[in-house]
């Protein structure tokens, strides 16, 4: 539902395609320097949003199970699954209204998220935090900052990649993101080795 309601009333009708006055570059003779010249063009929207996917996933795969707060009316099932909404939904707002904010470094988005990780991996391992609503603020915002880091990364790198690089420049960043994913599954896997051990 919430999709349908989307794209009729959020989304604005796409452009109509150009008229084209010359035929579009070629992209069968691009030689490897230029390929490199574009990957090395993607590399700084590409790390950050790795960096950022890592801290991201860490923080769903790794620490929000073993989140937990005996005080609360919730169950540690209720208290993950609302964690899990609560995400997902900072997730959406932040990738439906990227385009309202124009960023031009995402680093700053990596180092929030970065320390919103070491936030909850330490309200983990000395639990500090007063309230289940204060973790379910901070995973909001995780939410929140990593649908503005992924809408910002490829916003970046499709207005700064040449016209015949755009697809090498999306694929490297796309690249990055999964990287940032599957190593926060290896580093998620060692805290539960290491804090779930019997």
């Amino acid at each position: 539902m919430g999709t349908a309601l989307s794209f009729f009333f959020l989304l604005l009708p796409p452009p109509p395609p150009p008229r084209p006055t010359e035929p579009p570059p070629p992209t069968a003779g691009v030689t490897w320097g230029e390929r490199w010249g574009v990957v090395k063009g993607a590399l700084p929207d590409a790390f950050p949003l790795a960096v950022v996917y890592l801290a991201e996933y860490f923080i769903n795969q790794g620490v929000l199970d073993l989140l937990y707060f005996p005080t609360s009316s919730l169950t540690h099932n209720e208290q993950y699954r609302w964690a899990q909404l609560l995400y997902q939904v900072g997730v959406f707002a932040s990738r439906s209204g990227f385009r309202f904010l124009r960023l031009r470094q995402i680093w700053g988005l990596m180092g929030l998220q970065v320390l919103n990780a070491a936030l909850l991996l330490a309200a983990v391992l000395a639990p500090f935090l007063p309230a289940v609503g204060v973790a379910f603020a901070l995973v909001l915002w995780e939410g929140l900052v990593g649908g503005a880091a992924y809408g910002g990364a490829f916003l970046l790198v499709g207005q700064r990649a040449p016209p015949g690089g755009r697809g090498l420049a999306v694929a490297v960043t796309s690249l990055g993101q999964s990287l940032g994913v599957a190593l926060a599954g290896v580093a998620a896997m060692g805290l539960h080795k290491g804090l779930c051990a019997p």
